[in-house]
């Protein structure tokens, strides 16, 4: 387990571009709300490890986690972090459950800055919108092969957790909570000295801007970074509601336009 990696690590061990990092960093430090998503050990912990490390050191933090993983309370930092894990509830001595929507809910007795979710699953993510709604900053993970079904399995969610709210206003008010999904994968890559030998290859695979919209979905998708077979995610199209945010906290916008020039002069696929 890496409890400590960065951005910068991670271009390094080829799980993303440059273009990708620099990103990544601004829209932490811009507070956009950002979901991880891919398949268990696809990195998704680690990645939100590294988006943690961006965080302005003065912030108050609240972690939600089933079980702890981030360890940022176990961490220096200027700033305080309020750790939750949740609670099974079972044996005699016990209090009840204390799940993840529990937590949230509890949180809003403290004056967070951010609040970083180990995993969304389901209950989890109406009382996370109205976190967002009360200014606090979202991070969080969770399990989807691709970016549009991780929006998908979160307004289906929203809607089984926030009463009588309807998918287009569950998806209105998801793209309001969130604005970026980063979407992981993970090959099988065998050593061409030695094909026995064979290593994960775990990367940022697409990247998808979220916008709210009056359309019958309540809002809609920009691919910033595609996919392509076997490579990180290419430039594509840069972000539409965002751009102006990210290029005040430090996006590379003249990389990024670079990068999408050259892959509209490359053939797709290669």
């Amino acid at each position: 387990m890496v409890r400590r990696v960065t951005l910068a690590q991670l271009v390094a061990w080829g799980a993303m571009s440059e273009t990708v990092a620099s990103l990544l960093s601004a829209a932490v430090r811009a507070r956009l709300g950002i979901v991880v998503s891919g398949q268990p050990g696809d990195g998704s912990t680690t990645l939100l490890r590294a988006l943690c490390a961006e965080i302005d050191p003065l912030e108050v933090i609240g972690t939600f986690e089933t079980e702890y993983e981030l360890f940022l309370h176990e961490e220096e930092r200027t700033g305080l972090v309020h750790a939750w894990a949740a609670r099974g509830g079972q044996g005699a001595e016990s209090e009840g459950p204390w799940r993840t929507a529990d937590q949230i809910l509890d949180s809003f007795r403290f004056r967070l800055d951010r609040g970083i979710l180990g995993e969304v699953r389901a209950a989890e993510v109406w009382p996370m919108i109205k976190l967002t709604e009360s200014g606090v900053c979202s991070m969080s993970t969770t399990h989807a092969d691709s970016a549009q079904q991780a929006i998908d399995k979160l307004i289906s969610s929203a809607v089984a957790s926030g009463g009588q709210i309807s998918r287009q206003a569950a998806g209105w008010k998801l793209a309001e909570a969130v604005h970026l999904v980063v979407q992981l994968a993970c090959e099988l890559v065998r050593d061409p000295d030695d094909p026995s030998k064979v290593r994960k290859h775990r990367y940022v695979a697409e990247i998808a801007e979220v916008v709210p919209g009056e359309n019958e979905a309540g809002y809609a998708t920009n691919v910033i970074f595609r996919r392509e077979p076997g490579r990180c995610a290419v430039a594509a199209m840069p972000p539409d509601r965002l751009l102006e945010r990210l290029t005040a906290h430090g996006f590379d916008v003249d990389a990024f336009t670079a990068e999408v020039q050259a892959n509209r002069q490359q053939p797709r696929g290669l």
